[in-house]
């Protein structure tokens, strides 16, 4: 290319990131995988794909500083950012609003492949690839398969601002609640079923939505229909999952926590808990007032976390078992991501 130059080092990564700038947990994850990459010898540069981008770069305000995000542009099958030129885009995007034309066909490689992004992939369709492997594991384990995995039960063409399909909605509300409350008769469980009712696409916790009958549901959308109606990027919900509510276990302070873990090469690698102190335990913690702590898995020996509830199992144990059902969710999304790029 006339005019453009390579990188200095052997290897040059550029990140596709997010375009929401103002959360700085995000900034700094981005901060992170930057310097990650860096310390094996990559050459990396943030990037914005963003057509309302009118700047060369930005400074993305971190929890620990500041970090350069470039202005992509594109020659001809080519993404680069000035003159530095990727051997390979890492998407840090999950393109809620669909795959943008600026990066298709292009000659890069690109991973995780733009096709896994939300605009083809459903949580009903992970769920159910999910729930045949937990069987499989509760088999060798010799348990109960509903111990591990949560009902759900996708509804499909609803559309919250005109009011259609909820009436479908809360008659599957009704319905896993009944099961919930077979299953909870059968393994003696006194808490009242309750369900979750998400958009079956997009992240970041939103248009999500919580009830324990379906009359509930209908009274609850009075007030909330509009938060059901849009998710991430302003895409409309149009089909939501109804999947069996469990209510939280691990307190911080009596604030409510719950556990992500990462996977990386197949073995769990650390993560964090997110913390909610504005919501309770059958609530969404995914959303406005949370903060995390990390999860650091080399730090476990003779140590428990400090903001672990003295009634749980071993710290131990527990990460154990988290990082096998992560496990099984990645090996799970591999099998999502085969049949949807197939």
């Amino acid at each position: 290319m006339t005019g453009v130059q390579t990188c200095a080092l052997p290897i040059c990564i550029l990140i596709d990131a997010e375009e929401h700038t103002r959360n700085k947990y995000y900034v700094e994850n981005l901060k992170s995988l930057i310097r990650m990459l860096e310390r094996d010898d990559y050459e990396v540069r943030a990037g914005l794909v963003s057509e309302d981008m009118w700047k060369d770069s930005v400074e993305l305000e971190g929890l620990s500083g500041p970090v350069t995000a470039w202005k992509v542009s594109r020659e001809g099958d080519s993404l680069q950012v000035h003159d530095f030129v990727p051997d390979l885009i890492i998407n840090n995007n999950d393109f809620s609003e669909g795959i943008p034309d600026f990066i298709k066909n292009i000659s890069q490689p690109l991973d995780p492949p733009p096709e896994l992004g939300w605009e083809l992939r459903r949580k009903s369709h992970h769920f159910e690839i999910l729930e045949g492997l937990m069987i499989e594991l509760a088999d060798i384990l010799d348990i109960d398969p509903w111990l591990l995995h949560p009902l759900t039960v996708p509804v499909h063409e609803v559309h919250f601002g005109k009011m259609e399909g909820l009436d479908r909605i809360a008659h599957t509300i009704d319905d896993v609640i009944k099961k919930l409350k077979e299953a909870h008769k059968q393994h003696n469980v006194e808490e009242e079923p309750f369900v979750f009712v998400k958009s079956n696409y997009g992240t970041y916790g939103m248009a999500v939505t919580t009830a324990a009958s379906g009359k509930q549901f209908l009274e609850n959308m009075k007030k909330e229909r509009k938060k059901m109606r849009k998710g991430k990027g302003g895409v409309e919900v149009r089909e939501v999952i109804v999947q069996e509510g469990v209510p939280t276990a691990d307190f911080n302070n009596d604030c409510p926590v719950e556990p992500v873990i990462y996977i990386i090469g197949g073995d769990p690698a650390g993560g964090f808990y997110r913390i909610n102190c504005e919501r309770t335990i059958r609530e969404n913690l995914n959303t406005r007032g949370m903060t995390f702590s990390k999860i650091c898995f080399h730090q476990l020996e003779n140590r428990k976390p400090e903001f672990l509830d003295s009634a749980t199992a071993s710290d131990t144990v527990m990460m154990r078992v988290w990082g096998t059902l992560a496990r099984v969710a990645a090996i799970a999304a591999a099998y999502e991501a085969k049949s949807l790029k197939s």
